[in-house]
């Protein structure tokens, strides 16, 4: 069993959604109404050693730039 977090920052910066819930093999967010922009995404492991990890992201919503 892993213990990893995901983190999820939003266009200016600010943190916006997080994964961390104990310890799992899969972790997901869910960010209700999203503002357009780039998001920066974060993977960390705690009680794992060194761990690879592939991940895919799944955009349910596009948000016209302004």
């Amino acid at each position: 069993m892993f213990d990893l977090a995901l983190f999820v920052f939003g266009p200016n910066g600010n943190f916006v959604a997080t994964s961390a819930s104990g310890t799992s093999a899969a972790e997901s967010v869910s960010i209700p109404r999203p503002v357009a922009g780039t998001y920066r995404v974060q993977l960390k492991g705690f009680l794992n050693g060194p761990t690879q990890y592939t991940g895919t992201a799944v955009v349910d919503q596009l948000v016209p730039l302004p």
